[in-house]
């Protein structure tokens, strides 16, 4: 049985580490794509914030059903690594063929971001 200091050590293991995933994504994720999304996003690009907010927005479902489902803090972050690999490598097969930074692109990427973060998540789900 967990106490609550136990509890919240292990929230706050699962937090930190979910949010530190995030900033390796988002720095893998900006160096991965043919574009500097993050000096975009400051020169007031909308299709790179669409992009890489989505990119992101998809990287979170799995790290969602990994903390529901997940049966230990290790697994926890093996499969968000793993989650995170499998989308970046799609991210870059994406960058070889769409290599112009616009809405239209920006929109397309999103959308197949958001499904592979889905399939991910839903190939955990027992």
């Amino acid at each position: 049985m967990f106490s609550t200091i136990d509890s919240t050590l292990l929230f706050f293991s699962y937090c930190v580490t979910g949010i530190f995933m995030l900033g390796v994504f988002t720095l893998l994720y900006n160096w991965i794509t043919p574009y500097d999304d993050l000096t975009d996003i400051n020169n007031g690009k909308i299709s790179s914030a669409i992009s890489l907010g989505t990119a992101k927005l998809a990287f979170i479902f799995p790290i969602l059903v990994a903390s529901y489902y997940g049966t230990s803090y290790i697994e926890y972050v093996e499969i968000i690594a793993l989650s995170g690999a499998v989308q970046l490598f799609y991210c870059f097969i994406v960058g070889l063929v769409l290599t112009k930074p616009n809405a239209a692109t920006a929109i397309y990427q999103s959308f197949h971001s958001i499904c592979i973060g889905l399939i991910i998540a839903f190939s955990m789900i027992p």
